[in-house]
């Protein structure tokens, strides 16, 4: 029984021994992202959903902006490439819940998508 707990320990020091040096390259690969174009904001563009980023670009622009324009501040602000296609039926979602609203053929922030005060 002891010789079994002693393997599973040593067994136990490998893994975290090796899970530290997985963590470690994923850190190194993280950051070495910054030297390729758009590698940071392809990496942040994972993390935020198109909702997440419409909201940001449109509370950013401060009047209402065209769906053309949405697809280039997403690129330029997060380096993520989204089809018009995609857009629109997500602009019209928020609409529903007050989060957006379309005023011509342009859209804006609404009441909802207010970001909160602090």
């Amino acid at each position: 029984m002891l010789a079994r707990i002693a393997t599973l320990s040593g067994e136990h020091a490998t893994l975290v021994a090796r899970a530290d040096e997985i963590a470690r390259a994923i850190e190194v690969e993280t950051a070495l992202l910054r030297y390729f174009p758009g590698g940071e904001a392809d990496a942040t563009s994972r993390t935020r959903t198109i909702r997440e980023m419409l909201k940001e670009v449109l509370a950013d622009a401060g009047a209402p902006i065209g769906i053309r324009q949405m697809i280039d501040a997403m690129q330029a602000r997060f380096g993520a490439t989204v089809a018009r296609t995609s857009i629109s039926p997500i602009l019209r979602k928020m609409q529903g819940r007050g989060e957006v609203e379309h005023v011509g053929d342009k859209w804006k922030l609404g009441q909802a998508g207010q970001p909160e005060a602090s």
